[in-house]
């Protein structure tokens, strides 16, 4: 998971998630059905994140039919629940002995109690309308938002598995990845986030119950970004599993296009062992003027203007004084494989493949000296000859 705020509290809700029973009763015409996709996320009711931010994994959210029966989906992690609306607007979803308190009110799902913990989760209603306030949407840009099916299920894959910068992307970037100017939905103010909201779809000319809904937000003054995002009709896993690999090679291709043309700045760093400043290592190469920065902290290159953007690509370095040492936690590495020696700057690195603490690492090795040695790790990061993290440790310098 790449986003994560409270782990104990992702343990406790996706490990919670079993099949429920289902419940007779309700109206198949209560106007109150339908989908309502993950909005917002509060661990304490002051700070408030997008629900895409903290659970990455797939789809959020939660499903009314009729019969007081419906789905709630978290993470990508769906199970059947019981509901029961109250003429107030209280709202109660329960599973097995577990239960989850709210209110439903102007198309906006609010739960203040979610199976036990206390947190605050919002749901707006598909297609729905909201009177929250706000602008009107009258100046944002629309378009019929149809492509292929194809292209809608491309989208999802390259939106959740391969850009690693989609809360940073903006709608016109969207827009030009479709090709399509999407269909305008409706804009909104939200009052816990403080922002205008715009709402999206990119929909199956094939087949109009299949699309991405997407949410944008205005962080700045008339820049709209990627603030969440879901399927419907049709099965994000599965469209991982059929075009991950497509998408990921259309992704590189863009990639060394743009690494081609890209204006290029020097850049360097010393990077000491932590704890002994004397067992350093400058590192000369250089970077694209603009979308990389560099995160003095954990010491890396990351692949967005922002190196605190939470789950960027990365290229991390580490400095110890043999190379042995970046064994040390070896055998917590899942997927462990050796890979081709890559020569970085004369010098010849061993490169290995592994998992570790939910990351995918292409990681690269060497002793530079008798006394000083260099990891050069990238993280949700692909190194493909001609992109642009291929270009930089091409160009790189190690003394």
């Amino acid at each position: 998971m790449k986003k994560l705020v409270s782990l104990a509290l992702a343990l406790v809700l996706v490990l919670s998630l079993t099949a429920c029973g289902s419940k007779d009763g309700g109206d198949s015409a209560d106007p109150n059905l339908g989908k309502y996709l993950g909005a917002e996320f509060s661990s304490d009711g002051n700070e408030w994140l997008s629900l895409d931010e903290v659970y990455d994994e797939g789809e959020s959210y939660i499903e009314l039919k009729s019969g007081g029966k419906g789905v709630f989906c978290l993470g990508g992690d769906a199970t059947d629940i019981k509901w029961a609306l109250e003429s107030d607007g209280s709202l109660k979803l329960t599973r097995d002995s577990l239960e989850s308190n709210g209110t439903l009110q102007n198309g906006i799902i609010t739960l203040t109690d979610l199976w036990g913990n206390n947190v605050t989760i919002t749901f707006v209603k598909e297609g729905g309308e909201s009177s929250q306030g706000g602008d009107s949407g009258k100046d944002a840009p629309s378009g019929t938002g149809l492509v292929s099916e194809e292209a809608v299920q491309k989208g999802y894959v390259w939106m959740n598995e391969v850009n690693n910068n989609i809360f940073s992307t903006t709608y016109e970037e969207i827009a030009e990845y479709f090709g399509v100017d999407g269909e305008f939905d409706r804009e909104e103010y939200s009052d816990h986030m403080k922002r205008n909201q715009r709402y999206y779809k990119w929909i199956s000319k094939d087949d109009s119950s299949h699309f991405i809904y997407v949410n944008f937000a205005e962080e700045n003054p008339g820049v709209f970004t990627v603030s969440a995002y879901n399927t419907s009709g049709f099965s994000g896993n599965e469209a991982i599993e059929k075009y991950l690999d497509t998408v990921k090679a259309e992704a590189a291709e863009a990639n060394k296009a743009a690494a081609a043309n890209a204006k290029m700045k020097n850049f360097s760093v010393t990077v000491a062992q932590f704890a002994h400043d004397d067992v350093a290592v400058k590192i000369i190469t250089k970077i694209p003027e603009s979308g990389w920065s560099y995160d003095e902290g954990k010491k890396c290159l990351v692949e967005n203007n922002d190196p605190t953007a939470f789950g960027a690509g990365a290229i991390r370095f580490e400095v110890r004084a043999n190379v042995a040492d970046f064994d040390y936690y070896k055998d917590d590495f899942e997927n462990y494989q050796d890979i081709d020696d890559r020569v970085i700057g004369g010098i010849t690195f061993h490169g290995r493949t592994y998992k570790r603490i939910g990351y995918d690492w292409i990681e690269y090795v060497a002793q530079i000296d008798d006394g000083r040695a260099l990891s050069i790790g990238l993280t949700d990061i692909d190194c493909v000859p001609g992109t642009m993290p291929d270009v930089i440790l091409s160009g790189m310098t190690i003394k």
